[in-house]
């Protein structure tokens, strides 16, 4: 294996390589939702708000594309594309003076391309921030944005001064140009298949097929990061002898992530509700319990039978409140999908946690992918701290 599922880190010689490749302008970091987390959330949660909100029937209400898909039939897809955009711009943006911020650092190293399927402006933002003046373009995958006027020409030559950005699934700012529902999908799958050198820029390709691709905030289910290989990586001769990472944090901290996540949701939420003076003092306890434990690096069965029966207790604690039915409704779903990330969580022995792990480090080196166990923000940060001891030998 490559890298060490308990170090979370990889080899001394891949970390070499990359630095040499990076040093050399033969790297292309690849965004994914992860890089935006936790400030954007990520497309899972999207999907239980948006199935929460047009009360999707089925039981994948965690699937995003399967999601917005039944919305679009009752809706119109563009106005929802419209107000998914406008809901992603306004969670603000990140805190790009962090020492672990992703885009801030990426910023700072001498790429000269960064692509991405996130639909936010943050790489611009880093890079501008850093004195650099970044270029953005699209893929046109749909008809729409085929008709925008180009924003470089068929000449172009991304510097480190002055950056590439494309966005493969396109931005928020034009919302017509995300790719979101299953059609989008196909479609964006179709197009792109009859007509690469069409839809992507030619200097895209050239980075796809000829520079080491640096994958951070993707997840193997992720249908985004399954598209591109399907229809793009895989057709540019993606088996030649290079070094690819991808930064993956492993199934069980994505799902303690989450639980996290839901937790201090739904804190914020009980804390804005007028619950009656009896309850809120009953459920105040149970609440702090449930945020210590979620803090827990390590979550043995014990903990994860007191998170179970907390989170049992809020809920009985709420059924008896006398709040309004849709405040009630809307505390008692994130309670539920609470439940689904607890029970998510294994407590497995360390030796099947180990062979999980070495099954998709087994799946990514047959994409020729070397796999960096971590978050985005973690590896960032070792690779800043790599680069300049590096850069001044």
């Amino acid at each position: 294996m490559n890298g060490s599922p308990h170090n979370c880190g990889m080899s001394e010689e891949k970390w070499d390589t990359l630095l040499q490749m990076i040093k050399e302008n033969n790297c292309t970091p690849f965004l994914g939702a992860g890089a935006c987390w936790p400030t954007l959330p990520l497309g899972i949660e999207v999907a239980r708000e948006l199935s929460q909100k047009f009360k999707y029937p089925l039981a994948d209400r965690d699937n995003l594309p399967r999601v917005t898909q039944f919305i679009a039939i009752k809706k119109d897809a563009t106005a929802l594309k419209f107000e998914v955009a406008r809901n992603l711009k306004n969670k603000g943006i990140p805190n790009f003076a962090s020492k672990d911020e992703p885009h801030s650092i990426l910023a700072e190293l001498p790429f000269l391309m960064y692509i991405t399927t996130n639909y936010d402006d943050f790489m611009f933002k880093a890079l501008a921030l850093k004195g650099k003046t970044p270029i953005y373009e699209y893929c046109r995958w749909n008809n729409y944005i085929s008709n925008l006027p180009k924003n470089i020409p068929d000449t172009f030559e991304p510097s480190t001064s002055s950056p590439l950005i494309y966005h493969l699934h396109g931005n928020f700012e034009i919302p017509q140009s995300i790719v979101l529902t299953e059609d989008d999908y196909i479609e964006f799958l179709v197009n792109v298949a009859k007509d690469l050198n069409g839809k992507i820029h030619h200097r895209v390709l050239r980075s796809l097929s000829g520079t080491s691709l640096m994958f951070l905030g993707y997840d193997l289910q992720d249908i985004s990061f399954r598209s591109i290989f399907k229809s793009i990586v895989n057709s540019l001769a993606f088996g030649l002898e290079r070094t690819n990472i991808s930064v993956q944090i492993t199934p069980e901290n994505k799902h303690k992530n989450l639980m996290r996540r839901e937790i201090e949701v739904l804190t914020n939420l009980i804390s804005d509700t007028n619950l009656e003076s009896e309850i809120s003092e009953k459920i105040t306890k149970p609440l702090v319990i449930l945020q210590n434990i979620s803090k827990k690096k390590d979550i043995d069965k014990k903990d994860k039978n007191l998170l179970y029966n907390k989170t049992n207790l809020v809920e009985k604690l709420f059924n008896q409140s006398s709040i309004e039915n849709f405040q009630k409704q809307s505390i008692l779903n994130i309670i539920n999908i609470l439940q689904n990330e607890i029970n998510q969580i294994s407590c497995q022995d360390e030796e099947k946690s180990k062979e999980a792990l070495r099954f998709i480090e087994r799946y990514f080196e047959r994409l020729d992918i070397c796999i960096y166990w971590g978050e985005a923000m973690e590896f960032a940060k070792e690779l800043l701290e790599r680069w300049k001891k590096y850069s001044k030998t």
